[in-house]
């Protein structure tokens, strides 16, 4: 779990992106292979008019080729909570016999557009923890 995964526009251009990248080592019988499935992400977004926000999520599995991503773009102007399931555009799978850490990387983005307008989009439930949920499919090779 994670707190203070915040993009805003009042942090200057260096907090218009933050970025998470977690490594889930997994452990799990030979004869079996998965890829990610879809992925739920929740939060908070206060964007004014004009102002974007932008909630992505992506995959890899190391040592395999290709990145698997997920995302959603909010435009302003919004002021809610959020919860989206998407699906990742393409799926990658592990190889058969092999067991390979799973690599998550979050991103949250904010984009001013032209007119000045300030946001911000977090990814935390309201009790201020990421909240991020990964359906898997596992399939017998």
């Amino acid at each position: 779990m994670f707190s203070q995964y915040t993009a805003s526009t009042d942090a200057g251009s260096s907090g218009l992106r933050k970025a998470c990248t977690v490594t889930a080592v997994l452990n799990y019988p030979q004869g079996f292979r998965f890829h990610l499935v879809d992925v739920t992400m929740r939060g908070y977004a206060k964007l004014d008019a004009g102002v974007t926000g932008t909630i992505q999520t992506s995959y890899y599995i190391s040592g395999v080729r290709g990145t698997a991503r997920a995302k959603r773009v909010i435009p302003g102007a919004f002021d809610d909570n959020f919860e989206f399931t998407d699906s990742f555009a393409a799926a990658v799978y592990n190889e058969c016999n092999t067991v390979r850490n799973l690599n998550l990387v979050s991103e949250v983005r904010v984009n001013p557009g032209n007119a000045p307008g300030s946001g911000l989009v977090t990814m935390d439930s309201q009790d201020l923890r990421l909240t991020q949920v990964f359906a898997l499919a596992w399939e017998s090779c």
